[in-house]
């Protein structure tokens, strides 16, 4: 009461205009407006006791209150994210599954051509179209693709993608060092585990990497602890358990993926030296 009889005197019209903000406000959010006015009606009430005579000249009641509540509500929230984790995602272990992709085969008519830029042969162009049919036969479409930059892993993409739109909903990374890490012995493994995490979410399942022999192979030897030849257009299926990618890299670790199986292209896009012990 003595605090509303000091303020009576210097507020007048001001007071009731603030006071009809106030009201206002209740339309929407009564508790939140209610108490905001009262802290802001202290804090003016002791500044006016010093002399600084600020309410006649506050500004409106909406441009101070509201900042300063949202303020107070982030800051609560950032608390409880990093102290009680009660606000955090819950992470769940579950199946992660990796598909390690090796390019279609490629055509050597244009010798003129480097390495990186050979396209695909027609056969290769065929067993792309043919091995995307099978992995979604399977129900193993990935939600993120890492691909190596070079033309012929690029035109085996983007065949998959013409065939079938499941393809085109993942997101997809090209990454230069994929070609390029591929011919280092010892260093595919460590470098693809790398690339899955940094791309990968926690709530994604499914990763596809497309890549080159020899690294290609080596990396799907190394995961499942199993020796795995990948020709042209083959694709080795890993599983392993995890909340996380990293979890699972660590958890799985040398050996630990479990080997599904090698997707190989059918008999009419790749000739009978391709094509032994089909899954």
């Amino acid at each position: 009461m003595a605090t509303k009889a000091a303020l009576a005197p210097s507020t007048g019209a001001s007071f009731r205009g603030r006071l009809n903000n106030v009201q206002t406000e209740q339309n929407s959010n009564p508790p939140r407006a209610f108490f905001g006015f009262l802290t802001n009606l202290k804090m003016s009430s002791q500044l006016g006791h010093r002399g600084q005579g600020l309410w006649p000249s506050m500004p409106n009641y909406t441009s101070v209150c509201r900042p300063s509540w949202r303020m107070n509500v982030e800051r609560s929230v950032q608390q409880k994210m990093v102290g009680g984790r009660k606000a955090g995602p819950i992470l769940v272990p579950c199946t992660r599954r990796l598909i390690l992709l090796r390019h279609a085969k490629s055509s050597w008519t244009n010798r003129s051509l480097r390495d990186h830029e050979r396209p695909l042969s027609t056969r290769g162009r065929r067993a792309a179209a043919n091995i995307a049919a099978k992995l979604r036969e399977k129900g193993w479409i990935p939600e993120i693709i890492l691909c190596s930059d070079s033309i012929r892993t690029r035109e085996t993409l983007g065949i998959m993608q013409q065939h079938f739109l499941e393809y085109l909903e993942a997101e997809v990374h090209f990454l230069g060092s994929y070609y390029a890490i591929a011919a280092m012995d010892g260093e595919t493994t460590k470098h693809l585990q790398e690339t899955v995490c940094r791309f990968s979410k926690d709530n994604t399942t499914t990763v596809m990497c497309m890549g080159h022999n020899r690294g290609w192979e080596e990396a799907a030897s190394m995961f499942s602890g199993v020796p795995v030849e990948l020709k042209t257009a083959n694709a080795a299926l890993l599983e392993a358990y995890g909340a996380s990618w990293d979890e699972t890299f660590q958890s799985a670790g040398t050996g630990g993926w479990k080997l599904l199986g090698i997707v190989k292209p059918d008999q009419n896009s790749e000739s009978s030296d391709d094509i032994d012990n089909l899954i």
